[in-house]
């Protein structure tokens, strides 16, 4: 078997190839064109695409998009007096010892102008108490075709309980935009709470419109150089997904390189560690723990709340390129007219190349300290402490900062991966892949025919599962938890009595309710052969000095020491 697995960042394509002759990596500028990037990788590599058996992609770059706050060709349509729901959200405060509050809520996605009203109403218990107002659509269709819309976010309210109506809208806007995408909410997200659903429709929509022709690309791409494996793309989870299965579902491809990157910090955390990816355009926070990245529940990308299982992560929009200045002792990023954290490393020494940027190591610590708060806060709020548990810093600009991250966190050493500019690859091509079967139930555990629900989902499968996980909220309009149960349960009292159990143990109180079951899935991973790169044992090396891996560099400061094991390196304080 010879397996490629790419990461591709906002500017660099990572390529780890596995096969009979252990593992190589490459590099390759992405600019514009993903499918080039790939190509002239593997062209670089001296591999015909013809002589891979699989390909596995994971990509921030959407992530990225997601970051920035770019708008994409989205509209949505809801009940009429629900447009607002978006807006109104969830009235959290981001910051609870902001002077002002604001809201969390992704406006960006859909602007009060591309949100549509149509008459209708379905009941909580799935009646019809209105019905739909299909003569409406003929109007918004024409405002959609002149907006140039390319997706449309459906999310009718109750949908979850009964999705005629949205089924409607479909079949009517299928007949009056046959080019435009449509994304159900009873679809993409089938349970309660309509401000959830309504993100998790939209970003599916954004997802369609700015991210999935890129994504197709690729797979065109190959078949058309002669590639005939099987392609997979990275989940948000850290496993990989069939390419049907993951552009069916483009929200799980949203945290790929993140996900990848976490997986590939696991040989250097021994067990555990707060990870931080720090690359071009953002840094990604992670959390290790027992083996295995942390998944979060509910999850969340860059502020979005997504009702999927996820790699608990946090990002922030600094990177290499971003452009940063001090102003009052303050760190200002994005500033016009600022150099970018590249030309500061250059002018420091760190990184190659030439720039006109004079060196300002305040204006370097001033960064580091920043992502060392983010650090700091990201861990503090999951009850860690990042003292204690450790730092993983990967990334092309996280090996240079590392030392003087470690430092602001107050630590005096930490661990980078074997390849640090490269953990996304390398971790992408050890992920297990995922076969999983679900079905959306919305109803009462107690009375559960638990061994037809159970079977159906095994027979789905094909395969013996290793695991379930559900959701189950106290009632229906409350937040679920995700109950994980290695063994398929006999009885519903089975799934309450776990269920209890696991909610007393993390919120410390009974369930405020009887049960409220969501989604059951079924899991089973298969784990890759995996192979490591040929490396040779080297001396220590004292700072100040640039050492330079097979896969980014890594800045030893004055006082400090680095060291390298077959699994990573460890750059600590030699006092």
């Amino acid at each position: 078997m010879t397996r490629l697995a790419v990461d591709f960042g906002a500017r660099f394509a990572d390529l780890c190839l596995t096969g009979s002759e252990g593992r190589r990596l490459a590099k390759q500028p992405v600019r514009d064109d993903p499918v080039a990037a790939l190509l002239s990788g593997l062209d670089a590599m001296g591999i015909p695409p013809a002589a891979l058996t699989e390909v596995r992609i994971a990509t921030t770059r959407p992530l990225n998009r997601l970051l920035a706050q770019e708008r994409g060709p989205v509209a949505l349509i809801c009940t009429k007096g629900f447009g607002d729901v978006l807006e109104l959200a969830r009235q959290d405060r981001v910051d609870l010892y902001a002077p002002v509050a604001r809201s969390a809520a992704p406006l960006f996605l859909a602007p009060r102008e591309m949100i549509h009203e149509i008459g209708g109403r379905i009941g909580p218990d799935g009646a019809e108490t209105a019905p739909l107002d299909l003569a409406a659509l003929d109007g918004i269709a024409a405002d959609l075709r002149s907006a140039g819309v390319q997706a449309v976010a459906v999310a009718l309210l109750f949908a979850h309980a009964n999705p005629a109506h949205e089924q409607a809208v479909a079949a009517r806007l299928g007949e009056l935009l046959p080019e435009v995408e449509i994304i159900l909410s009873h679809r993409v997200d089938p349970a309660p709470r309509e401000y959830e659903r309504t993100v998790g429709t939209l970003i599916e929509a954004w997802l369609r419109s700015t991210a999935q022709a890129e994504l197709a690309a690729l797979d065109t791409g190959l078949r058309d150089a002669g590639f005939t494996g099987t392609l997979f793309f990275g989940d948000g989870r850290g496993v990989v997904r069939e390419q049907n299965d993951a552009l069916g579902d483009l929200v799980s491809v949203l945290a790929s390189g993140p996900a990848a990157a976490a997986r590939g910090a696991l040989a250097p955390s021994e067990g555990d560690a707060v990870v931080l990816d720090v690359g071009s355009r953002s840094a990604d926070l992670m959390l290790l723990q027992d083996g295995a990245p942390v998944m979060a529940d509910p999850g969340q990308i860059a502020g979005i709340p997504l009702r999927r299982d996820l790699v608990d992560m946090a990002s922030i929009a600094l990177g290499g390129t971003c452009r940063v200045t001090l102003l009052d002792g303050r760190l200002v990023l994005d500033a016009p007219d600022a150099p970018s954290l590249d030309d500061l490393l250059i002018a420091g020494g760190r990184l190659p190349g030439q720039t006109t940027t004079p060196a300002s190591p305040a204006l370097l610590s001033a960064v580091a300290a920043r992502l060392a708060e983010e650090a700091i806060r990201f861990a503090t709020r999951r009850n860690v402490d990042p003292v204690q548990t450790g730092l993983v810093v990967c990334g092309g600009t996280g090996g240079l900062l590392a030392a003087d991250i470690a430092q602001a966190t107050g630590l005096s050493r930490v661990r980078l991966p074997r390849h640090p500019a490269a953990a996304g690859a390398t971790g992408l091509a050890c992920a297990p892949d995922r076969l999983e079967a679900g079905r959306s139930v919305n109803g009462p555990v107690d009375g559960l025919d638990v061994a037809a629900l159970f079977g159906d989902l095994a027979t789905a499968l094909g395969v013996t599962p290793d695991l379930y996980r559900l959701s189950i909220a106290p009632r229906p309009e409350m937040h679920p938890m995700t109950l994980v149960l290695g063994q398929p349960p006999k009885t519903a009292r089975d799934i309450l009595t776990a269920w209890r159990d696991a909610y007393a143990a993390r919120y410390e109180i009974e369930p405020p309710g009887p049960g409220f079951i969501g989604r059951v899935t079924a899991i089973r991973d298969q784990s890759p052969e995996t192979a490591t790169a040929d490396t040779t044992d080297s001396a220590p090396v004292d700072g100040p000095a640039l050492v330079q891996t097979d896969a980014g560099g890594i800045w030893v400061p004055e006082g400090w020491r680095l060291t390298a094991s077959a699994t990573g390196y460890l750059l600590e304080d030699r006092a």
